[in-house]
């Protein structure tokens, strides 16, 4: 089942972590974006393969808006939130 990961909060895309084919593990992180001078993590709800990234390093997205899509099978699939990704981490800032 295809997942599409939003961004938790609008901002600009610090880091992608992750390409297309990658397999993850829930709770890595597949992006960074920067807002308001903070960082958020936005990691991997569920264990699964990482099928399109839709974003670049150095982008703008808003709240919302796809990042991209992860793959789950198996039983994983029935415990993902319909809103995937929505929820992110605060990371360490530059000045932590």
């Amino acid at each position: 089942m295809e997942h599409t990961i939003g961004a938790p909060t609008a901002g600009t895309v610090a880091a992608v972590h992750v390409r297309p084919g990658d397999v993850v593990a829930v709770g890595e992180p597949l992006a960074t974006l920067e807002s308001m001078k903070m960082l958020h993590e936005v990691a991997a709800p569920a264990t699964g393969t990482v099928r399109v990234v839709d974003v670049a390093v150095g982008a703008t997205v808003a709240e919302g808006a796809p990042l991209l899509v992860l793959e789950v099978t198996g039983t994983a699939a029935a415990g993902v939130p319909a809103a995937a990704g929505n929820a992110a981490a605060p990371a360490a800032g530059p000045d932590e």
